[in-house]
């Protein structure tokens, strides 16, 4: 059965109220994490001699947190395809932000890595919205299918969040970050040296084409972020 979004917000209040909790008693963060850090890409750097894919890295953990915070500190939580589907009520209860790239970088970015996004499917996400995966599973061609799922995501952004709450990646590297954090009202964050990867060496120029030819041939939601 697919989760209910009421229940889902109010587990996700309480996971919320926990790690609070511990980060501030114990100095430690449940995460995704790779040799006890946080990376900015949990995918690896290269692509595997056996997948011909970039397989992910890490696991879940926990990672020290050495910060001094105050009992106000602002936590961040990612779960892209989950927090997605659960949009909606999510959005009643916590402050969401959407962090949205070129979608032409974002669907080169899935013809290299190892997960569902490479076939076309939203592994997380289809659990809680049937009709998305009953969607997708209609569909035989793995990039139309990776089209559904691109227009999926924008557009629940496009309904459900204000502008000012959508951020476009590119104008965050360009700010050097504090673009995110002028969004949460701290106007004297430092900005740090940024680098975009919407023009990496791991995307095939050819397939670049024939993607760039599919986004143009059928404008989705992204149009309007």
């Amino acid at each position: 059965m697919p989760r209910a979004p009421g229940d889902a917000s109010l587990r996700l209040g309480e996971f919320t109220r926990l790690v609070r909790r511990k980060i501030l008693e114990e100095g430690r963060a449940p995460s995704h994490q790779v040799g006890g850090g946080l990376y900015d890409n949990i995918m690896a750097a290269e692509r595997d001699a056996a997948s011909g894919l970039r397989e992910r890295r890490g696991e879940w953990g926990s990672v020290a947190v050495t910060k001094p915070l105050t009992e106000r500190f602002t936590l961040f939580m990612s779960q892209p395809a989950v927090f997605s589907a659960l949009l909606p009520a999510l959005a009643e209860r916590f402050g969401c932000l959407a962090l949205v790239r070129n979608p032409l970088s974002l669907l080169a970015s899935w013809q290299t890595v190892n997960l569902p996004f490479n076939r076309g499917r939203i592994a997380g996400a289809e659990p809680c919205d049937p009709t998305l995966r009953r969607t997708l599973g209609e569909e035989p061609e793995r990039l139309r299918r990776q089209l559904l799922t691109l227009e999926w995501f924008f557009a629940r952004f496009d309904a459900r969040l204000e502008r000012r709450h959508v951020i476009r990646y590119e104008n965050l590297v360009e700010s050097g970050g504090t673009l995110l954090f002028r969004r949460l009202g701290h106007d004297r964050a430092e900005p740090v040296p940024l680098e975009s990867r919407n023009d990496s060496a791991l995307y095939d120029p050819g397939v670049i084409e024939t993607l760039l030819d599919a986004l143009l041939a059928q404008p989705g939601a992204w149009i309007h972020l």
